[in-house]
């Protein structure tokens, strides 16, 4: 079929990152703070995890219940801003 090798090119540039980005992650040795939404429809929840698991400094980690992939624009709004503000504070980022 006509469609089956028109995204090829794509699809293995974006494993590629992929692969670079797992690489990586391994050099973050600073906090992280990593919040993801069960309804968001562009980012899974094992995103976290890989992140969770791929860093070397601490992680914090938050799910959300209701919002979408732009947390400020959800119904949890105020929730998330508090959230990192509060974070940013216990680490002195200013």
């Amino acid at each position: 079929e006509y469609w089956s090798n028109y995204y090829t090119a794509q699809i293995a540039s974006m494993i590629k990152i992929l692969h670079k980005t797992k690489r990586g992650l391994a050099k973050v040795n600073c906090p992280v703070y990593i919040m993801l939404s069960e309804k968001d429809g562009s980012v899974s929840l094992k995103a976290g995890s890989m992140i969770e698991n791929g860093v070397s400094g601490p992680v914090n980690t938050h799910i959300l219940k209701n919002s979408p992939h732009v947390f400020f624009e959800g119904p949890e709004n105020d929730f998330v801003l508090d959230k990192v503000v509060m974070w940013m504070k216990e680490k002195k980022v200013d």
